[in-house]
């Protein structure tokens, strides 16, 4: 059995995916706050929660997506 959080989606992922949905998937296991932070732009608080003007500040910069790690995992059983 395999189990996903989706699939690869359509359009640009920092400009256009809600960073509290991200926060969310964050929350529930389907992407790390790395993966949120490299691919989506969502910076996080200690406490998980979206830090707004960070996330906007790096929004703002576009930096380019570079996934250097697996965005997801692969769980045994």
């Amino acid at each position: 059995m395999m189990q996903s959080g989706g699939g690869g989606g359509f359009g640009d992922p920092i400009m256009e995916r809600d960073p509290e949905l991200v926060a969310e998937d964050v929350r529930e296991g389907y992407v790390s706050p790395s993966v949120a932070h490299k691919v989506y732009g969502v910076m996080l608080n200690t406490s998980g929660e979206v830090d707004v003007v960070a996330t906007q500040s790096r929004r703002k910069a576009k930096v380019p997506v570079q996934v250097e790690e697996e965005v997801f995992e692969v769980i045994p059983g």
